[in-house]
C-alpha cells in the first residue's frame, strides 16, 4: 500500500509542477523568465540531476558486474558516460564558470556561439526530434512491461522506466510537441494563434528537460537497487 502511494505521488509530481510553472508565467512572468533563463535555476538544477544520474548509472552497472549481465553491465556505463556529457554540456563544460572563450572554429558551427555540443548547427535539427522521441518512449514502453511482465534480470526491467514516471516523459512530449507545432504549424487553439514568440517560447524547453532529469534521476536509483538486489542474491547462491 505504501509502495502504491509513493508510485502515485512520483506518478503526479511532474504534473504538479507543470501546473505551477504555467501558473508561474501567466502571473509572474519576470520570475518565470528568471527561474528559465541560461545558468539560471531551472539549468542549474538539470545540470545536478543529470550529474547525479550519471554518476548513479556508472554504480549500477558496476554491480551488474556481479550478476554476470554483461549487457545490462555495458548499457548501464554507456548511459552513465551519456548522462554525464548531457550534464556538463547543459553548463557549457564550465565555460562561463572558468570564463573559457569559444574557439573560433567551435563558434562558427555553434547557434550559441558556446561550447555544447546539443547547439552544433549540424545537430540542432535532429535535436528537438529527439527529445520527441525520448518523451514518447518514456510515456509507452511501459505498457509493454504491463502487457508482459519482465523476469527479475530481464534487460527490459533496466531500460523500461515504470508507469509512474511516464508523467514525465509525457510533460517533455507535449512541451516540445506544442514548441515544434508553434514554430512549423502554428494553428488556431481558442481562438488565438500558436507562434513562438508570444506565450511559448524556446526557454520553455527549460522546465521539461528538468523533468527528463528528474526521470532519469529517479530511473537509475531504482535501477542501482535492483541491481544490487541482483548482486546480493547472487552472492548469497554462490
Amino acid at each position: 500500500m505504501h509502495d502504491q502511494r509513493a508510485s502515485w505521488v512520483l506518478f503526479l509530481l511532474p504534473l504538479g509542477l507543470l501546473v505551477a510553472m504555467v501558473l508561474l508565467k501567466l502571473e509572474a512572468p519576470l520570475h518565470y523568465k528568471s527561474l528559465v533563463r541560461e545558468d539560471g535555476l531551472v539549468e542549474n538544477l538539470q545540470f545536478l540531476l543529470f550529474f547525479g544520474a550519471g554518476i548513479v548509472a556508472i554504480l549500477a552497472g558496476r554491480r551488474l558486474v556481479a550478476t554476470g549481465l554483461k549487457l545490462h553491465c555495458g548499457l548501464y556505463w554507456l548511459l552513465g558516460i551519456g548522462l554525464l556529457v548531457v550534464a556538463m554540456d547543459e553548463i557549457s563544460w564550465g565555460q562561463r564558470l572558468f570564463g573559457i572563450a569559444t574557439p573560433e572554429r567551435v563558434a562558427a558551427v555553434n547557434l550559441q556561439n558556446e561550447l555544447t555540443v546539443h547547439n552544433l548547427e549540424p545537430l540542432m535539427i535532429y535535436l528537438h526530434v529527439a527529445y520527441l522521441c525520448v518523451g514518447a518512449y518514456g510515456s509507452f514502453a511501459w505498457l509493454l512491461n504491463a502487457i508482459w511482465p519482465p523476469a527479475e534480470q530481464s534487460l527490459r526491467r533496466f531500460v523500461i522506466a515504470d508507469w509512474y514516471l511516464a508523467s514525465y516523459f509525457a510533460v517533455l512530449l507535449l512541451v516540445y510537441g506544442l514548441i515544434e507545432l508553434a514554430q512549423w504549424v502554428q494553428p488556431s487553439l481558442l481562438g488565438q494563434r500558436l507562434v513562438i514568440g508570444e506565450f511559448i517560447v524556446f526557454r520553455d524547453q527549460e522546465p521539461a528537460e528538468l523533468m527528463l532529469a528528474l526521470a532519469m534521476a529517479i530511473f537509475v536509483l531504482i535501477n542501482y537497487y535492483r541491481a544490487n538486489a541482483l548482486a546480493r542474491q547472487g552472492a548469497t547462491a554462490a
